[in-house]
């Protein structure tokens, strides 16, 4: 590339050189703006991690009450396993299915009450709690009853109103 040796070319090669080194240095300063802050999200991250990693340290986790808990947990996935590969061998024979079912859904319940101990632990509800909740579940049920009581209407007004539309289109063709 050449440059033009007048003097309106090396004023050109002059003003392009200014321009980039004012590009330069503001896509330096926007960078080091975007680092700064990028600091400070990792120094803020950093703290909280800290203090997470503080409070773990005095969090006592949930430990099954008998050590043989795990072994019978194993036990009951591999039974649940094996019952799984019945089903889809016998799947075409709903007579068999049925009792694989059964059967699995009884295991799934087994290996449901090996968790009874820590769900208690993790999941406390106070009394407090529960005078809350005991409304609230009653209110879903009453809701639950009053919509079926509803569809029930409902339902019953769409077969008069399709009884009056045969009666009206006997009339009409009378």
């Amino acid at each position: 590339m050449s440059v033009a040796t007048t003097i309106k070319g090396v004023v050109d090669v002059l003003r392009d050189r200014d321009t980039l080194v004012d590009d330069i240095t503001g896509e330096a300063e926007t960078a080091a703006a975007e680092l700064k802050k990028l600091a400070s999200r990792l120094s803020a991250a950093r703290s909280e991690t800290e203090d997470l990693l503080d409070e773990l340290t005095t969090v006592q986790f949930a430990v099954a009450a008998k050590p043989t808990t795990k072994a019978e947990q194993q036990s009951l996935l591999a039974k649940i396993a094996d019952v799984s590969k019945d089903i889809q061998e016998f799947k075409a024979f709903p007579q068999i299915t049925r009792h694989l079912y059964a059967q699995r859904t009884e295991l799934y319940l087994l290996l449901s009450n090996t968790f009874n101990d820590m769900a208690r632990k993790i999941v406390a509800f106070t009394d407090q709690d529960v005078d809350d909740l005991r409304p609230l579940l009653r209110r879903a049920a009453l809701d639950a009853e009053s919509r079926k009581q509803k569809a029930h209407l409902l339902d019953a007004a769409i077969q008069l109103a399709k009884i009056a539309f045969r009666v009206a289109t006997k009339l009409a063709a009378a």
